[in-house]
């Protein structure tokens, strides 16, 4: 005996898996970061290395600055492209500016944390939206 699944019950169900599991990948990515942001937490950093080296991976993984933004940063897409095109010297920057780069290093020297937000892109055809479709009344 197979039961038939209203369209939308089957849609929520995939979305809710979806949205567990970029949840519980996120959370795993920011752990990742705090571990690698303690390690050079007193060091200066070279801030136009450091947004070569994020462009040169976003690039290569094929990962959009908007979701680097959301799951690295907590920064706008236009916030992070600033950043990347335009990397203030070390001393010039105020302690938030030095904390996103501070990520931004966390993130790039650790291949794990890289293939994790690799992993974070929605599939072609999954995009998650933050509203549920209405019901189709056909069939209801």
């Amino acid at each position: 005996m197979t039961c038939n699944y209203h369209p939308a019950l089957q849609w929520l169900a995939v979305w809710s898996e979806s949205v567990m599991q970029r949840r519980s990948h996120g959370s795993q990515l920011q752990e990742m970061l705090r571990y690698n942001m303690d390690k050079y937490a007193n060091q200066a950093l070279d801030t136009l290395h450091i947004s070569r080296r994020v462009r040169e991976l976003l690039s290569v993984h094929n990962i959009g600055q908007r979701i680097f933004a959301k799951y690295i940063l907590g920064l706008s897409q236009g916030t992070v492209s600033e950043l990347l095109s335009k990397p203030k010297p070390w001393d010039k920057l105020t302690e938030k500016g030095r904390d996103s780069y501070r990520k931004m290093h966390a993130w790039s020297c650790d291949d794990n944390a890289v293939m994790l937000l690799k992993s974070l892109i929605p599939k072609k055809g999954q995009q998650i939206n933050h509203t549920l479709p209405q019901p189709n009344s056909a069939h209801l």
